[in-house]
């Protein structure tokens, strides 16, 4: 390469990290002045404004090392000091977007004159003239020694930051708990009040209204349940109207498996197995169907244990289950059906 093309390929790098030296301030100081959209973009585009200068600063030493002279020890601190020059400069622009005011308005400090002192420093190194008038300690201290404090300046506020960031995180969700825990109490207090003026020929589908988490009551909805004298033709009218509220919360509701709640269990478990059958099952997660089908899993080993005959429908439900992506929730419901089924078969 000719010392003209030389210097025609350095000039052009040195104006491009200008151009994009003069882009990045305007846009970090649109950071102060915009709402906070106007900041995200603004963030964003000086975060390539970085990125793009900081690759032409890397061709302008480049060039410097081929073409010009470099010490080695300041060869050392360029590789080093060069990309931790450009996480700074990316880190002071993200503090300018989260607080521009105080110290944090000072960080301009880094994107400024980070990249002056490399290109000055390159400059020197390709050019002879400069590298006559400048010894090559004074430059190479000078520059870097600028650049290695202007790397380290924005990272005690980005700690800083981050533990303040971590302590509002950490305060705010004391707040939702105690929040959630204050309403859960006054919810529990309705509901209390409403679940104690019912009396034991109260229909099932009425107290199985109190036994949502968010009730509060839900211990005393189902000692309620447990209390009633009509709870088990309640659940086989329901049952055998298709209704699925009772087949759910089988476990709890202190019911026989009677003929009907059988029918409807089994009738249950091929709706089930149906809906979720599809031709592509093999490329889908379990996760799409496992809140379904793991919510009925303590029915289904309910039934089994009272040995209700429904071999033939639970296995059609593990072969659908069987035909999805395999990974650990689906093995923990193909071995809660495997159970039931060995339970079944005692």
């Amino acid at each position: 390469m000719s010392t003209n093309t030389s210097m025609a390929i350095f000039i052009v790098l040195l104006a491009l990290v200008f151009f994009c030296w003069v882009g990045q301030i305007v846009n970090l100081n649109e950071i102060n002045s915009s709402d906070a959209a106007g900041k995200g973009l603004a963030q964003a585009f000086a975060v390539l404004l970085a990125l793009a200068e900081w690759a032409c600063l890397a061709g302008l030493l480049l060039m410097g090392g081929i073409h010009g002279e470099i010490p080695r020890w300041t060869a050392v601190l360029a590789v080093i000091l060069h990309p931790a020059s450009c996480a700074a400069a990316i880190a002071a622009g993200n503090l300018m977007r989260n607080g521009a005011k105080g110290p944090i308005a000072g960080m301009m400090v880094v994107p400024v004159v980070a990249p002056l002192a490399i290109a000055a420093f390159a400059s020197w190194a390709f050019f002879p003239a400069i590298r006559a008038s400048i010894p090559g300690v004074a430059a190479g201290s000078v520059a870097w020694g600028v650049v290695l404090i202007l790397s380290i300046l924005p990272w005690p506020s980005v700690l800083q930051g981050s533990r303040e960031a971590a302590v509002r995180k950490t305060n705010v969700q004391a707040e939702e708990q105690a929040s959630e825990k204050a309403a859960l109490a006054e919810s529990r207090r309705e509901n209390l009040a409403k679940l104690q003026v019912l009396d034991s020929d109260t229909a099932l589908w009425k107290l199985m209204e109190f036994t949502e988490p968010k009730k509060g009551v839900r211990e005393e909805a189902y000692a309620a349940i447990h209390n009633s004298k009509r709870r088990q033709s309640d659940a086989e009218a329901m049952s055998d109207k298709g209704l699925t509220l009772p087949l759910l919360d089988l476990p709890n509701l202190d019911l026989e498996a009677t003929p009907p709640i059988v029918k409807a269990h089994k009738a249950y478990l091929l709706e089930l197995a149906r809906r979720i059958r599809r031709p592509d099952a093999a490329t889908v997660q379990y996760s799409w169907i496992a809140k379904e089908i793991d919510a009925y899993l303590p029915s289904i080993q309910w039934m089994a244990e009272r040995h209700c005959g429904c071999s033939t429908e639970v296995a059609a439900l593990e072969a659908e289950v069987r035909s999805y992506q395999d990974s650990r929730k689906r093995s923990e419901c193909l071995a809660a059906l495997d159970k039931a089924q060995a339970t079944e078969k005692k």
